[in-house]
């Protein structure tokens, strides 16, 4: 009787072990906080709202950060971190003696001189929710992504010391365990600047600036944290 008995908790016990190991193994996989590093290139643009025929200053984005993940659950993950950039100047629209003359009938000023007579750098703050289809190496993910602006030398513009906040959608490669490669678009919902421009010399119309960018980002694994 005894060894019946025995045998019988023996039977449970594997039988719980079973369905209580996947469980325990997923509790154990996300309590790891996943660390990374960044490096980014990108393209970045004033979009001017309401005004169509404006061009978009374009310039080039440098960026480098540090990042974390942290599972919830099997499909998705929370992440945030720090990035480090440098929005590079650009080449004036204006030319002559006293760059009196331009090409683009709708430029303005005050964005062209943001863009064309100094470097900036921004400090960078995500807060993404990212998805994995199961068996799959692609990846997509959307959040909040703020932003402050500091110019790199005294004197200032409309990006000094502003701080704006966007929406930034992306989708993810896996290349391999520690290499991952994205694509991502940057959606600027803070306008920086705005006022009113005349149009065909007879309409007035209202616009505001905001930012955006598009960039392909490295992300090497660092390192992985369990969370006590």
């Amino acid at each position: 009787m005894k060894i019946k008995l025995f045998l019988t908790i023996i039977f449970a016990l594997k039988i719980f072990h079973s369905f209580a190991q996947p469980q325990i193994l997923e509790d154990e996989k996300n309590k790891k906080v996943k660390l990374s590093l960044a490096f980014s290139l990108g393209r970045s643009t004033f979009h001017v709202q309401n005004v169509s025929e404006s061009p978009q200053y374009p310039t080039l984005e440098l960026r480098m950060g540090i990042g974390f993940s942290k599972p919830i659950g099997k499909r998705f993950e929370i992440q945030s971190g720090v990035n480090f950039g440098l929005k590079f100047k650009r080449e004036t629209y204006f030319f002559g003696p006293a760059k009196q003359f331009t090409t683009e009938p709708y430029v303005l000023l005050g964005l062209d001189e943001t863009a064309s007579e100094r470097n900036h750098m921004v400090a960078e703050f995500p807060l993404l929710l990212q998805y994995k289809p199961k068996r799959s190496n692609f990846s997509a993910k959307s959040g909040l992504y703020s932003r402050f602006w500091q110019p790199t030398n005294t004197n200032t513009d409309y990006l000094s010391s502003f701080n704006e906040f966007g929406i930034l959608n992306g989708v993810k490669y896996r290349i391999s365990k520690k290499l991952n490669l994205s694509i991502d678009y940057y959606y600027g919902l803070s306008d920086f600047y705005k006022g009113t421009i005349l149009i065909n010399g007879s309409q007035y119309r209202k616009f505001k600036a905001t930012n955006r960018f598009i960039q392909t980002t490295i992300e090497f694994a660092i390192n992985r944290k369990k969370i006590k």
